[in-house]
């Protein structure tokens, strides 16, 4: 659940409406591209969590599309383009160095895009920071929960093995008394069969 309480920062796309002029403040426009794409947006964002990794970062890209496709119209549509960056998070046994290069090369082609749009500068500056940090923010956090899950699995496996070779010891220790004991057994008898 740690991963759908990032949702709360969804509601840029509802505040942005506030910061914007004319045709990009809360119009009808802008409700129902909202009513269209925010629905569309959940989906893939539970999927970027949920899915596998390859269909996670699909999912993470259409985010990211979602915002390229909706940004003449929809200014909001840059939050969607922050989540779809953010998702896109390193797995195991990717490089945060690829991830921030992939970053930059996203940030790039949103800047471009905004620029030959005719957003104002100060719009999108503060995007490639963002994305940036925030990113690498959720990417720690991610690896950090890896490796608590893999040192549980491995706290748990000393412990089977710790049971396991207990276990053993025991059979052991029973074993050797049981040999013992039936060997003394077996040499009284002889003796008082001889005795007699």
């Amino acid at each position: 659940w740690t991963n759908f309480v990032h949702l709360i920062w969804s509601v840029w796309v509802f505040l942005t409406p506030a910061f914007s002029t004319g045709s990009f403040g809360f119009t009808p426009r802008w409700f129902l591209l909202t009513l269209l794409s925010y629905p569309l947006f959940l989906w893939l964002y539970a999927m970027s969590v949920l899915a596998a990794p390859r269909r996670s970062r699909l999912a993470a890209l259409g985010m990211v599309l979602l915002c390229l496709a909706l940004l003449p119209w929809y200014p909001s549509g840059l939050s969607y383009f922050v989540f779809g960056c953010v998702m896109l998070q390193p797995r195991r046994g990717s490089s945060i160095i690829g991830y921030l290069a992939l970053l930059a090369l996203l940030n790039a082609v949103l800047m471009g895009y905004a620029n030959w749009l005719g957003y104002p500068w100060q719009a999108v500056v503060w995007m490639p920071m963002v994305t940036a940090i925030i990113g690498v923010i959720v990417a720690v956090e991610r690896i950090n929960r890896d490796r608590d899950a893999a040192l549980k699995l491995s706290h748990e496996e000393v412990r089977r093995l710790a049971g396991l070779a207990e276990r053993e010891r025991i059979g052991r220790d029973l074993h050797d008394l049981l040999g013992h004991t039936l060997s003394l057994v077996a040499l009284k008898s002889d003796l008082a069969g001889r005795l007699l």
